[in-house]
């Protein structure tokens, strides 16, 4: 197997923060998406809170220590 092969190969079997962020970013319904980073960690952050998104979210970390939640994978 090449190399190429296997970073392909373990692209689909591993879920990425930017895979996570780019399927959240396309199910934005009417077509704009906010410019606002604060927005986006905020909303992120919910659904990291979300029993439902937990599993998905979970390589998320959030630094809630200012007056938005932020992540560093965010950035």
């Amino acid at each position: 197997m090449t190399k190429l092969e296997l970073l392909k190969e373990m692209h689909r079997t591993e879920v990425y923060p930017d895979d996570v962020l780019t399927a959240i970013l396309a199910s934005v319904t009417n077509n704009s998406i906010p410019k606002d980073p604060a927005l986006i960690y905020r909303v992120v952050y919910a659904l990291k809170e979300d029993q439902l998104f937990q599993e998905v979210l979970e390589q998320f970390d959030f630094d809630n220590s200012g007056l938005v939640p932020f992540s560093e994978q965010l950035v």
